[in-house]
Parts: structure tokens; sequence; C-alpha cells
């Protein structure tokens, strides 16, 4: 008799719980949440955030706050990213990865709530997970970013490239080096482009930039640019008043530049061109701007040099820009 009362008990237990793992809207979010913070010992933040509920609006926001909560990181982050911004946008994905750090193990996660991009840094330490910092930018597409470690294996960055300006005729990409704890330890620009003095160049000009990063593994970002110049010559056709025009000219000077941003200083400094620049360039004070880049050096000298002239054929194109 006993033996069959044990039976049926533990077939309606078993019901029970089959019934809340088909249909998790009849189990309390609040107890599941609950048992999410107090194992949080004992589950890692990727079980946590993988597994976390999913809808057709998206990610359970009660959830993700619970374990966001469960971390003592969430008031942080609200106070950072604008309660309004964080919590009127719908959070479409949760990416998390991990990597070690020394002797331990850290994680970034990423939480889509476009335009919102949020990261949130986790170490491990002897098996527990903290929660470190935060960070989050506002794009307009998904931002690409990369782990950048020391030699040692002890420190690391978040590296995020983002739109950092754009406007007509004006493009300007650069990448972020993020700390553990969310603040910045570097950025620069990477690549960008720009209409190059549209008022007194006819028909078009551009100047663009693209650059790639080497660390050393220490305290120096080396990043190597190519700067192109490119001059549009308008073709003969027109309709209806209009001007069609294609880049076809033969002459697009290149120059390859060469800057470093020193990570103990926080300096971004040009280092060298290759070739060297001809001798009329002397004048030239290499800069950058959050505006236009490292061209601003460029668009400084050059604007100096036009004055008040036109440059409306090749060879007055190939005159002006002296890198023959």
């Amino acid at each position: 008799m006993k033996a069959a009362r044990a039976l049926s008990l533990l077939a309606l237990l078993v019901f029970i719980l089959t019934s809340c793992n088909a249909a998790s809207s009849t189990c309390p979010p609040d107890s599941f949440q609950l048992t999410l913070a107090n194992q949080k010992d004992d589950i890692s933040p990727f079980i946590q955030f993988l597994n976390i509920r999913r809808g057709e609006m998206g990610i359970d926001s009660q959830e993700l706050d619970s374990i966001l909560k469960s971390y003592g990181i969430y008031d942080k982050l609200v106070a950072k990213v604008g309660k309004e911004d964080y919590n009127y946008s719908i959070c479409r994905d949760v990416r998390i990865e991990g990597f070690s750090i020394g002797d331990g193990k850290a994680a970034v996660l990423l939480l889509d709530k476009a335009p919102l991009y949020v990261y949130v840094m986790f170490s491990n330490d002897k098996g527990k997970w903290t929660a470190d910092g935060v960070a989050y930018l506002k794009e307009k597409e998904r931002p690409e970013y990369r782990i950048e470690k020391s030699d040692d294996g002890t420190r690391y960055w978040l590296v995020v490239r983002h739109e950092a300006n754009h406007g007509t005729g004006l493009y300007i990409y650069d990448e972020i080096w993020y700390n553990p704890d969310g603040s910045i330890a570097a950025e620069y620009p990477v690549e960008g482009g720009v209409l190059f003095f549209p008022q007194s160049i006819d028909p078009e000009a551009y100047a663009y930039f693209s650059g790639s990063a080497y660390y050393d593994g220490d305290s120096m970002i080396s990043i190597s640019y190519k700067v192109s110049f490119v001059y549009g010559d308008r073709d003969s056709y027109q309709d209806s008043g209009f001007y069609f025009y294609r880049f076809h000219s033969k002459f697009s000077p290149v120059i390859r530049d060469y800057w470093e941003y020193d990570l103990k200083t926080r300096q971004f400094k040009f280092a060298s061109s290759l070739p060297d620049l001809p001798e009329s360039f002397s004048t030239i004070v290499h800069a950058e701007s959050e505006e236009n880049g490292i061209l601003q050096g460029y668009i400084d000298f050059y604007r100096a040099r036009l004055g008040d002239k036109k440059v409306t054929t090749l060879e007055e194109w190939e005159k002006f820009m002296g890198l023959k």
C-alpha cells in the first residue's frame, strides 16, 4: 500500500514538472529567477544566457534583467546606458564568448538591442563568476568586435569597430579598446572617406584611408594606413541638364602612413610615411580629428595649397596633388 502511494506521488511530481517545462507561462517566473540567482556560483553565465527564454518579441526581458541583477551589474548598466534607452529597446539576441585569461577565465556578453548594443565583461576566479564592467554603443548595424590579449596572457581588451562620424560625402570608422571594467583604453580611426573640397574641385575628388592595427603584446598599437586620392572625370553624356560622372582617372596617388597608439600614455602619434613624401610636403603637419580621421593633416595642407584656385581638369588635379 505504501509502495503504491509512493509511486502515485512520484507520477504526480513528474507530471507537474513535465507540464511546467512544456508551458513555461504556467511556471511562476519569480521562482525560476530566484533559482538562477541562488545557483549563480554553480551555473556559468554561458548556460544562463544561452538558455534564456525567447519569444516572438525577442529575449524574455524579465529573465534577462533578473540574471543581470544576480551578478550585481544591472543597476550599473542602466545608469550607464540610460533607463529609457535600455528599457524601451527590445533585446533581439544575446551572445556570449569565453576565453582564458591568466590562470582564470573571462567572457564577454553582447546584448543586441539594436540600435543599442551592450557589452558586459565577466571574469571567473576560483570558480566564481563576477561581472566586471559594461560598455555600450548606438549603431545602425551590429558592430564588429574582437578580443586582444597581452603577450603574458594576463590582460585583455574588448576591441569594437564602430561608425564614429557620417554625413554627406563623409564616413569615419573607429576602433575602441575597452578595459574589462568598461572604461576606454584606446580609440583611433581605422577607415574613412571625405569629399575633397567640393566647392573648388570639379567634378569631384575623394580622399580615403583604411588601416589595420597590430598590437605588440605590451603597450603599443601600430596602425598601418593606406591613404588614397581619387579624381572623377566627367563624362560628356548629359540628360535633362544633369551630367553623369564616372571615376576613370588613372592618376590616383597612394600614400602609406604609419601611426602608433601608446596604451600607457594614451597618445596617438604619426610615425612615418612610406615612401617618404616629396620635399614640397615639408610643411605638412600630420593630424587626426574626430571629423576627418587621419585625413585631417592632408586636408589642412591641401587647403592652404589650393587657396582660391579651382581644379577642373586632370592636368590641374595632377599638378595640385604634387605626388607624381
